[in-house]
């Protein structure tokens, strides 16, 4: 009996300790899990640090060379603007204030606009568009020959004080009345034209005079560009590089 006891005892202990042994392992077991769950979410972290280290570094770099790349755009725009060599002879040179000059412009500038507020290429445009179209060329026409005309003739009488400034203005007297020869004879020619008989040569024709036209209006335009250097004058009608993109698309270095 006391045999069959302590059997009993000794089977209860050995099961007592089985079972804490188990549940130290478990607990190690969960301990481990949590380790390296612990250790893997801080991988990841760094990982994404990482990452996001990459990505910044690469759109800074993206960011400068995008910055680097419209200097070089703006440096090349300006490029063909030295005109000491292609210009070197057009216009006058500046003797007359800034006073002057501004005061000769506040003149000047406004009859380079008709009463219906638009500049006379504008009238040429609408013209060689109906042409090329073979459409309401009468209409554009009449456009062109009811207001640049009387433009000219404003151009004509105005008196300025400088001789840069008229300058300019004998410029764009010979843009004006060049114009009026190329565009004047279109009327005998509007029923050719709707009917599609207006031929290549003449059509050449055209648009080689207004070229001739635009050589008369860069050439004033490269005055006032040597205005706006010497004396930063106020133009209005237009902005620098609008002026110096004209001149550079227009001047024509065989007629200097």
């Amino acid at each position: 009996m006391k045999k069959t006891a302590l059997l009993l005892t000794l089977t209860f202990i050995i099961v007592l300790m089985a079972a804490c042994s188990s549940d130290d392992e478990n607990t190690e077991a969960a301990d481990d899990a949590k380790t390296d769950s612990e250790t893997q979410e801080e991988e990841n972290e760094e990982e994404s640090e990482e990452s996001e280290s990459e990505d910044n570094g690469s759109n800074l770099a993206d960011a400068s060379s995008e910055e680097e790349q419209d200097t070089e755009e703006e440096e090349e725009e300006y490029e063909p603007y030295e005109y000491e060599e292609v210009w070197e002879d057009v216009g006058l040179e500046v003797e007359s204030s800034k006073d002057e000059i501004n005061s000769d412009l506040e003149k000047f500038q406004p009859l380079l606009i008709s009463d219906t507020k638009q500049d006379y290429r504008g009238y040429i445009s609408s013209v060689l568009t109906s042409v090329q179209a073979e459409v309401t060329v009468g209409y554009h026409y009449k456009r062109f020959m009811n207001n640049v005309p009387d433009m000219l003739m404003d151009l004509k009488r105005v008196e300025l004080e400088t001789n840069e400034m008229d300058y300019a203005r004998q410029q764009m007297i010979k843009a004006y009345e060049k114009a009026i020869d190329t565009i004047e004879p279109l009327e005998s020619e509007i029923d050719d034209i709707h009917d599609g008989n207006f031929d290549t040569e003449s059509m050449n024709e055209l648009e080689n005079n207004l070229l001739e036209v635009y050589h008369y209006e860069a050439l004033a335009c490269v005055q006032l560009q040597r205005l706006n250097e010497e004396e930063d004058i106020e133009l209005e009608l237009e902005g620098e590089d609008a002026l110096l993109d004209f001149i550079d698309e227009n001047l024509i270095e065989d007629k200097l």
